[in-house]
């Protein structure tokens, strides 16, 4: 039999009541918001512990509240939200809520103790904190217009000027962001991101990037400190006065991710730089692969345990770096949108000149990462 113990909060968005409800130990009752100890069901709003988006990264689905028929019946027949509690009736009601409460808590059982938890949760906070950017609506307008920008598309601004809210989801092979929900950011071309702007007059968006991420973990797995400029210390440590930047990146690119090379020989001097064999007899030498805060991988293909490792690690780090980076920002600033490494922040206009521009960031159990930051009228 379940031992149940779980505190699940039930958003009105989902259950279209008034007031939200709280589930603890199968007793239902009224909440007006989670506390830290909630797990968090059917919000529109993105929560740490959200379940829509925590359990997909475990491999697992959350289910649905009200069964599809019962859906598909009253949305056919009704305008707006459904109070599910009205259309149901209270005790059927009642039964389906404690039945989905049931459901979760069997598939939360198996992770409640899984090493990773804590880290992904960790990570998830700073997804919690985007808010909707302003959009610059004569730019959005003319992208439309143009009618070959299907991604600006997805930055439609309602009727305050802003964009939908972002939701992310970690459901990919190893972990790296895609978006779920709302503007498809990801992919939107550099040249297009002119349709964000600042929320306030004289403001600015500013682009907040981790230099050589990937790089940097891979460095740190086998050495106590990787140097701000990878590339410059990697050819004076290999004696490769010749060997240009735009060289040395595309061989490091081919180390990480098996990508072709026009210079094996430099791939050879670049898995030395790295240490790629100690890495593998550290971290990929068991039957099963995880990435070093304890995500499960196991890529099928043999050749890509050390890009899946590598890339895995460097999500994480990236959430949590962001989320220890951006509570040291100057008061006023609101993040709005994730690019894997990247995060973009709406600075107000007094605190425009005391924004940093290099920033560094400690991130257990690797090490010191760097950052930088600019406008993103700079990176366009």
């Amino acid at each position: 039999m379940l031992l149940v113990k779980q505190k699940i909060f039930f958003s009105n968005d989902s259950i279209g009541t008034s007031q939200s409800l709280s589930i603890e130990d199968g007793k239902i009752s009224r909440a007006t918001a989670p506390d830290s100890e909630h797990w968090v069901y059917g919000s529109d709003r993105v929560h740490p512990r959200s379940l829509e988006d925590v359990l997909p990264a475990f491999g697992m689905e959350p289910p649905g509240l009200i069964p599809a028929p019962i859906q598909k019946s009253f949305i056919h027949t009704r305008r707006g939200n459904i109070d599910w509690s009205v259309a149901m009736g209270a005790h059927r009601f009642a039964r389906q809520l404690k039945q989905t409460y049931l459901t979760l808590c069997e598939k939360l059982s198996p992770i409640e103790d899984d090493p990773y938890l804590p880290t992904l949760l960790s990570g998830r906070k700073i997804l919690s904190r985007l808010e909707p950017s302003s959009i610059d609506i004569s730019e959005y307008r003319r992208l439309k217009e143009e009618g070959n920008h299907p991604q600006a598309e997805t930055f439609e601004p309602d009727e305050d000027g802003f964009s939908k809210r972002i939701r992310y989801s970690h459901d990919t092979s190893t972990g790296r962001l895609k978006v779920s929900e709302g503007p498809k950011i990801l992919s939107l071309p550099k040249g297009d991101r002119k349709i964000i702007k600042s929320r306030w007059e004289g403001g600015q968006v500013f682009m907040i990037d981790f230099v050589s991420l990937e790089p940097r973990v891979m460095l740190l797995l086998t050495r106590d400190d990787a140097p701000r400029d990878i590339y410059e210390a990697m050819r004076e440590e290999l004696n490769l006065p010749d060997a240009t930047r735009a060289k040395l990146k595309l061989a490091t690119i081919s180390t990480l991710y098996g990508s072709k090379s026009q210079d094996p020989s430099l791939v050879v001097a670049v898995n030395k730089f790295f240490r790629v064999s100690e890495v593998g007899r550290r971290h990929l030498s068991g039957e099963d692969v995880c990435n070093l805060y304890g995500r499960r991988l196991n890529p099928e293909e043999a050749n890509l345990r050390l890009s899946h490792f590598v890339q895995s690690t460097a999500v994480d780090v990236a959430l949590m770096g962001f989320e220890k980076i951006f509570s040291e920002l100057p008061g006023g600033c609101i993040p709005s949108f994730l690019i894997h490494d990247a995060l973009l922040v709406d600075v107000p206009p007094e605190s425009i000149k005391e924004f940093p521009t290099e920033l560094s960031v400690e991130i257990e159990p690797l090490g010191t990462f760097y950052v930088s930051s600019k406008p993103l009228s700079g990176d366009i």
